[in-house]
């Protein structure tokens, strides 16, 4: 039998194929909206090559499940084949008691043997050696059964695995087609970009100077915020409820990450080193942003560069939205999960629209990823 262990690994493998599946879908519709208003930008490369990621991550995790089922099928195949001969032996030990029975009954020994006792007890003691057999072919009979129905059940989950190994090898197949299609589609734009790369080596060290300088603004906003509320908002049963939605917050917008939590390399743009405090989820300008759980908005405020900003309590903890076009909401306001807060603001020319999503505990920085479902 499959250890539960094992189910929900299988369970678990199969929930990221799907989330990337899920991430490709998204990011079909964003590199086609891009290459048509845009042409092939800096943004539109990065997307085609988080999409080969999410394409990467499909491959694995298939092979995983084939490694995985591999394995569970040999399993299998050892089980079927003791439980068929552990099925046949007892098979031919019905059948000699079924033999010994029908040649006594036909030769009418049983009575010969019973009345041929030296007294009562005796003939008591070969009754019940009569009975014993009697007994003893029920009892087969009854094992024999119960074998034969889980043999039945095993082989049956053994045809069930091949079935699935099958499947998953023809999937394997055709996303390995896919990828390799995505690789050549990677290089294309790489190429049609080439001849630029000063100019997207600066641009891309603009990109990050400006995000350092409006990290700083917002990291002084958390301050204020924190200074403001005297950590009182930590004591509420808010934070509790918050922290158990870890990992299944409501994404804040539809789109793609593109833009990771963190020090990290640029995702294009050899050398050029970025620190991200947040997240950049690329999305359709005028896209609908919503807020990823209840809370209390404690400020909307503008900073150049970053648009319009929605910071909102979750009672120790702090979720912010920037680059937004506009608000739905003001300050003080009490928020549901899921309450529209304002659109996704319009890119500069060449550029992705994006919204900058960030989730702190008071003053420690969180990575949002780990907090918002997918």
């Amino acid at each position: 039998m499959l250890l539960p262990t094992s189910l929900c690994a299988q369970k678990n493998v199969r929930q990221e194929i799907q989330a990337a599946k899920a991430e490709i879908e998204r990011i079909n519709r964003l590199v086609g909206d891009t290459r048509k208003e845009q042409g092939v930008t800096l943004d539109h490369l990065k997307l085609v090559g988080t999409k080969l990621e999410s394409r990467q991550k499909i491959v694995q995790g298939i092979e995983t499940e084939m490694s995985g089922v591999t394995v569970e099928l040999q399993d299998k195949t050892l089980e079927v084949a003791r439980l068929q001969e552990q099925y046949d032996h007892l098979k031919d030990s019905y059948s000699a008691l079924l033999r010994i029975s029908y040649k006594n009954y036909r030769n009418n020994s049983y009575l010969s043997f019973i009345f041929s006792a030296r007294d009562f007890t005796d003939a008591a003691r070969r009754l019940y050696y009569v009975k014993r057999i009697g007994a003893q072919i029920e009892q087969k009979a009854d094992e024999l059964k119960q074998l034969s129905a889980k043999l039945g059940t095993e082989v049956s989950a053994l045809n069930s695995r091949r079935a699935e190994l099958a499947n998953l090898q023809t999937e394997h197949a055709a996303e390995l087609k896919q990828l390799e299609a995505e690789q050549a589609q990677l290089k294309k734009t790489q190429d049609a970009l080439k001849g630029k790369e000063k100019q997207l080596l600066a641009e891309a060290e603009k990109r990050r100077k400006q995000l350092e300088a409006l990290e700083r603004q917002l990291q002084r906003a958390v301050n204020d915020e924190v200074k403001r509320s005297g950590g009182q908002a930590a004591s509420g049963p808010l934070t509790a409820q918050f922290e158990a939605k870890k990992g299944k917050l409501l994404r804040p917008v539809e789109g793609v990450v593109v833009d990771k939590y963190g020090l990290h390399n640029h995702p294009t743009q050899k050398g050029v080193k970025v620190n991200n405090k947040g997240i950049n989820i690329a999305a359709k300008a005028g896209s609908q942003v919503q807020c990823v759980y209840t809370g209390e908005v404690r400020k909307v405020f503008f900073f150049q560069g970053l648009g319009m900003s929605v910071m909102v309590r979750h009672g120790a903890y702090l979720t912010i939205y920037s680059n937004l076009e506009s608000t739905f909401v003001r300050e003080g306001e009490q928020v549901m999960e899921g309450t529209p807060i304002g659109t996704v603001a319009k890119a500069a020319a060449g550029q992705q629209p994006t919204l900058h999503f960030e989730v702190w505990k008071e003053t420690t920085n969180l990575n949002p990823e780990q907090w918002i479902g997918r």
